[in-house]
């Protein structure tokens, strides 16, 4: 009987664990969409408490290179640094010469989602997401595929008007 309830205290003990994994932590993920010079890469970033996962576009065709790393961020401690930093920030217009960006906040079932150009948000909001984007210069292993938000990583730039052949 003894090993039954020990049996049955590792079960609970493992269950509590696994409560705690880090499936249901916050994680942020930030996308970039063409920049102003277009041979510029878009990338993506995962960053979770204990992986970070990273995408970089292959010549300029919405292809992309995939890698994760393992690296422990304390992703609690940049979201409480962010959201007051974006609570205002220049919404989101067609601005042909500017880098449009994409920062999802994600909180158990809720997810903020900011969307700005690099260029209009303000030195402290460019601070922290030059450091969001640095976190990604960990050893990178290279996987097969990784989904991230596609709006901006799949843009494309509009089509040149049509010159027509005015005979004025």
């Amino acid at each position: 009987m003894n090993n039954f309830k020990a049996l049955k205290l590792i079960t609970i003990i493992f269950l509590l664990g696994c409560s705690n994994s880090y499936e249901n932590d916050s994680k942020i993920i930030f996308t970039t969409g063409i920049a102003m010079d277009p041979s510029e890469p878009r990338i993506g970033i995962e960053i979770k408490p204990d992986t970070l996962f990273y995408c970089l576009e292959k010549h300029e065709k919405a292809e992309y290179d995939y890698y994760y790393c393992l690296q422990r961020t304390n992703v609690e401690e940049y979201i409480r640094k962010l959201k007051p930093l974006f609570n205002y920030y220049p919404k989101y217009s067609d601005i042909p010469d500017a880098t449009p960006c994409q920062l999802d906040i994600v909180e158990k079932q809720d997810t903020l989602r900011f969307v700005f150009y690099l260029e209009l948000i303000n030195d402290k909001q460019r601070e922290i997401i030059h450091d969001l984007i640095t976190l990604k210069d960990c050893d990178t292993i290279k996987i097969e595929h990784r989904d991230f938000p596609v709006e901006l990583l799949l843009d494309k730039l509009p089509e040149p008007p049509l010159v027509g052949n005015d005979t004025d």
